[in-house]
């Protein structure tokens, strides 16, 4: 696994309107690049949501970062939103795209991931639009 570069994270979250952004969900966080940047450009009182597979990369960006949920599976996006109060977000962002296979799942994924997302808010997920 290759970290994002700092080109590519600024580029991803270039979008977001951080003012107006209450919830947002990071999936596929594996070193925490976005998750980091994230961090750094949130508002106090935003919900983050970071969902990664890895155990211990998962514990390390729980400790790193205490006022974000982590969660272990993305394909459990609505019930991991329910456990924080939410039914949407206003933004996902991944870098994720290619790790998600087969294609037939991969697009089930993304349909219900872009229903999690509030109609008209931004998304920095390569291949999610939630307008």
């Amino acid at each position: 696994m290759i970290p994002s570069s700092s080109f590519l994270t600024e580029r991803m979250l270039r979008p977001i309107d951080w003012a107006g952004t209450r919830a947002i969900a990071e999936l596929g966080a594996g070193t925490g690049v976005f998750t980091k940047a994230i961090h750094a450009q949130v508002r106090p009182g935003t919900k983050v949501a970071v969902f990664e597979k890895d155990e211990q990369m998962r514990g390390r960006l729980a400790e790193e970062y205490p006022e974000f949920s982590c969660f272990d599976n993305a394909g459990s996006l609505t019930g991991a939103l329910r456990s924080m109060g939410l039914e949407r977000v206003d933004c996902i962002v991944s870098g994720r795209r290619s790790r998600i296979s087969p294609p037939s799942s991969g697009r089930r994924f993304l349909g219900r991931s872009r229903r999690r997302c509030v109609p008209a808010a931004c998304s920095s997920l390569s291949n999610i639009r939630c307008k």
